[in-house]
């Protein structure tokens, strides 16, 4: 990373930028003094990693350490966490140094409730490495093992989830399961070499519940492969180029409640599936035949709750399924002349993805009782006043890309006491009522990107006027009350529309990228509780300094690809935490409005044409800065590298 301390800076500014250093390290050594607080330790502590907790359990803690240079630092930032706290997640990625003896221990005496180990260099016979370590959840990703690190897990305590995904697993022995733990209650190999289902060493996992084999080389199920595991609940097996499956190969899973057999050809697998368990009510049949599925006893029809049928047909398709909860026909086209010969109504699908499909809203009658519908790139094209009279419990909607082109005012009316979230992106609109969401009560999120609206210029008696396509009477006071997240994405919006955002009290994101916005004024004046302000890639030339002044909880400020040359007296808020000002025209940055910014994280001034600096411009988020991307054809000193 970019480096604060070993700038390069011109001769005639030595004498500063030797105080300014000086009074980095005065800080940094005061930090050493510093307590470790409830919540994380000092910043400058455990740099580059990040540590954050949450505000009703300071003692339950997240790392991340990404780009760390060495095992050691890695030790040493595990250290600061000994005391009280537990560890909800520690996540370590690309860390290729090599093994030595000072790294030995280096997670020990901690209590970790998830380790994600990715992308990393381990050693795969020590012992001592990870110490005598309390972990509940193990992720090893993409480490390039060949087989299961026994000796490696052997000091691990109270391990019940093991991940070993992306390596290069094809055999695994009984004894390498053998590490001190047989209370493994999920085994996930997804993405390795197994060529057969490792019976002997599964055997040794009697409380064994979720076993996940996708992505691998699997031909065969034999009759006594899953031998043993009575208590095993889920069964994931999609992805493999199984052919040859016995008639007993399930009898022993008494308990199965899920199985995954997706994009394989299960034409062979209909005596198998007659003897699933009457336990199981999820089934994951995408890209394949189901006309394997008609040969299942009707007692699993009966109790069948979650359904996958993606890319794939629905000939032989059951239509007694009558306790689905979750339907999912994800890119099916079969899926609308199915429903039509369907005479029974779907009462108990909550959820229901039809997305790329044949799917029409007039088949939306036979769920009446559906709250989440994802209906993406489907045949809609208008949105009438009938559309969802009898969807009267929908809290979520998405009908993106599909070209849709109107929407009644009363289309929502039915709707106005349980809608949460629309979306109603990558359509054809060109304006909307402003009866369409005025009634709603509890709207919380909207997305609108990527329609046909335009500010158009109406004349009348002799005058000309601007109207715009959100009109300003869009949301009525329950509605402005409730919002929290718009997305007005590439709609062509030549300023930011303050008419339209002005009553929104309760707003924290707001998405405005790929628009024609040129000048930042006074319009984000009423957005007290906005968090998150994304003008990615405007065409903004100049910011009024007070333009952000009110954003007092503004945490993400995206700026960038836009044309700001210069940003001298811009006050930016003072808890930002991101800032991104890449691809611009900034040709100094001398805005000693950055200094003031204490907890600054990431910082991205990458692709402009700064050549001088102010040295004191980072001096007050010199403790809290974790990244600085100064890359692109800059000055010579951008090139260096932020120290750990």
């Amino acid at each position: 990373m970019p480096t604060i301390y070993g700038l390069e800076v011109p001769e005639h500014r030595k004498q500063l930028s030797l105080l300014c250093c000086l009074g980095l390290l005065l800080s940094w050594h005061f930090s050493l003094l510093l307590p470790v607080d409830a919540k994380c330790p000092p910043p400058t502590m455990i740099k580059p990693c990040v540590c954050t907790s949450s505000a009703g359990h300071p003692m339950r803690v997240n790392v991340t350490c990404m780009h760390v240079r060495t095992w050691k630092r890695v030790k040493m930032v595990a250290s600061w966490f000994l005391q009280n706290h537990v560890v909800q997640r520690f996540y370590v990625e690309r860390l290729l140094d090599n093994y030595d003896r000072t790294t030995n221990g280096i997670f020990s005496h901690l209590k970790i409730e998830e380790l994600i180990l990715t992308h990393c260099h381990l050693p795969k016979r020590s012992m001592k490495f990870f110490g005598s370590v309390n972990v509940f959840s193990l992720v090893l990703e993409k480490l390039q093992l060949s087989r299961v690190p026994r000796r490696l897990l052997s000091t691990v305590e109270g391990l019940s989830e093991l991940h070993l995904i992306g390596n290069r697993i094809r055999i695994i022995r009984p004894r390498d399961l053998r590490f001190g733990n047989d209370r493994l209650v999920l085994l996930d190999l997804t993405s390795n070499r197994l060529a057969a289902v490792p019976t002997d060493a599964l055997r040794l996992l009697s409380h064994l519940e979720i076993l996940v084999l996708s992505y691998n080389e699997i031909q065969a199920l034999p009759k006594y492969c899953f031998a043993g595991l009575t208590n095993l609940i889920a069964l994931e097996l999609s992805h493999n180029p199984i052919r040859i499956v016995s008639t007993f190969t399930f009898l022993p899973l008494v308990r199965l409640r899920h199985l995954g057999i997706a994009e394989m050809p299960i034409s062979s697998w209909s005596n198998a599936l007659r003897y699933l368990s009457k336990t199981v009510t999820s089934l994951d049949v995408s890209n394949s035949s189901t006309t394997a599925l008609a040969d299942l006893p009707s007692h699993i029809h009966a109790n069948m709750e979650s359904l996958v049928v993606q890319q794939g047909g629905v000939y032989g398709l059951p239509a007694e399924l009558t306790s689905l909860v979750d339907l999912d026909f994800k890119a099916n086209h079969g899926f609308s002349e199915w429903i039509a010969n369907c005479s029974i109504l779907f009462l108990n699908v909550v959820h229901l993805d039809a997305s790329e499909s044949d799917f029409s809203l007039n088949s939306l009658a036979k769920f009446p009782n559906v709250e989440t519908a994802l209906l993406d790139y489907s045949l809609t094209r208008h949105l009438t006043k009938d559309t969802f009279d009898v969807n009267r419990k929908l809290t979520a909607l998405r009908i993106s890309g599909c070209n849709l082109k109107s929407v009644n005012r009363l289309t929502f009316w039915n709707l106005r006491w349980t809608l949460r979230e629309v979306d109603l992106s990558l359509n054809s609109l060109r304006g909307l009522s402003w009866k369409v969401f005025y009634h709603m009560r509890v709207l919380e999120s909207i997305d609108l990107s990527y329609n046909l609206f335009r500010v158009r210029t109406v004349r009348a008696h002799g005058t000309q006027r601007r109207r715009y396509p959100l009109n300003k009477r869009m949301f009525g006071r329950f509605a402005a009350h409730a919002l929290k997240r718009i997305s007005l994405v590439s709609i062509s919006l030549p300023e930011v529309p303050s008419r339209f955002l002005r009553h929104l009290s309760n707003l924290e994101y707001l998405n405005l990228a790929g628009n024609e916005i040129r000048h930042l004024r006074l319009e984000l004046l009423p957005l007290h509780k906005l968090v998150s302000l994304n003008l990615n890639n405007n065409e903004i030339s100049s910011i009024d300094p007070r333009a952000f002044d009110s954003l007092l909880k503004l945490k993400h400020l995206n700026l960038a690809s836009n044309r700001i040359g210069r940003l001298r007296s811009v006050r930016f808020p003072l808890f930002l935490e991101e800032l991104y000002l890449a691809r611009s025209i900034l040709s100094s940055f001398d805005n000693l409005g950055l200094s003031q910014l204490r907890h600054l994280r990431f910082l991205d001034v990458s692709h402009n044409r700064i050549s001088q600096p102010n040295v004191d411009l980072l001096s007050g988020s010199s403790h809290s800065l974790l990244y600085l991307d100064l890359s692109g054809k800059q000055h010579a000193f951008l090139s260096q590298q932020l120290d750990t």
